[in-house]
């Protein structure tokens, strides 16, 4: 606008917008008496870093608006500055303008990225196998970012203990002091694992570390832990579901049991 030439040229579309990506601008195509701060800001203006470009027209005004102040500072013989400003403030809208539509046209058309494809084969360590109890199994739980899986599992002298595996690896270590675990589930920030055994609901640091007690669970079925540290679970079969702070304390009936489809 202020040089009467487009700052970017090409044939097409395409082309000005691959001109806009590879290149800068030619400053020099600026009238001889543009003043310094101008052309500093035309640059900022035009800088392909959005963290370094102007952020908003208001602050060309108000650069412009100091400049006008002091214009002797720079260029004394300069004459109509209120009319420069105006003039200023429209080409550097305009051009603010202009880099939002392309960059915007060129977020829109990016190429989009290729989906990650995850393939698990999921099978017990060596000298293992997996929990079985009523013909279902008795604990599968995948951590909140899908990276680890928790399971219950036979060792070859009978014992079942607990299991950590990374979904990427082929190799799960079992947690001491899990003996007869079973329903695992995690703990929402993917840390810890709640799980039943003994008759009690129990937790573990998925890392290491000893297991401990939160409440008593006779007969516990499954359990599920929110953000805000309760665990709901039931710790039977045909009971209540019970809700309990994860760091231990009172149980108290969560959602009562429908009398009709409690077993006989």
């Amino acid at each position: 606008m202020l040089t009467g030439m487009p700052a970017f040229d090409g044939e097409t579309i395409t082309d000005k917008l691959a001109a806009v990506v590879r290149g800068d601008p030619e400053l020099s195509r600026l009238p001889e008496k543009t003043p310094q701060r101008i052309r500093e800001l035309v640059q900022r203006c035009l800088i392909k870093d959005p963290k370094q470009r102007l952020q908003a027209i208001g602050e060309a005004r108000i650069a412009l608006d100091q400049w006008m102040s002091h214009p002797e500072e720079e260029n004394p013989a300069t004459v109509g500055a209120a009319a420069l400003s105006k003039k200023w403030i429209w080409i550097l809208g305009a051009v603010a303008s202009l880099l939002a539509i392309t960059f915007g046209w060129m977020y829109r058309n990016r190429s989009p990225t290729a989906g990650r494809v995850v393939r698990a084969y999921i099978k017990a360590m060596p000298n293992s196998s997996f929990v079985v109890i009523g013909g279902s199994a008795a604990g599968f739980a995948l951590s909140p970012d899908g990276r680890q899986l928790a399971y219950a599992a036979t060792i070859s002298e009978g014992k079942v203990l607990l299991w950590v595996r990374p979904v990427d690896s082929m190799k799960a270590r079992s947690l001491d002091g899990t003996d007869g675990a079973g329903f695992p589930f995690w703990s929402p920030d993917g840390r810890v694992i709640g799980f039943f055994a003994a008759g009690k609901l129990k937790k573990i640091e998925a890392s290491s570390g000893p297991p401990l007690t939160i409440c008593d669970a006779p007969g516990g079925r499954g359990g599920t832990w929110n953000r805000g540290g309760v665990i709901l679970f039931t710790p039977g079969i045909s009971v209540p579901i019970f809700r309990v702070s994860a760091a231990g304390g009172k149980t108290v009936p969560a959602v009562p049991l429908d009398a009709g489809s409690a077993s006989p």
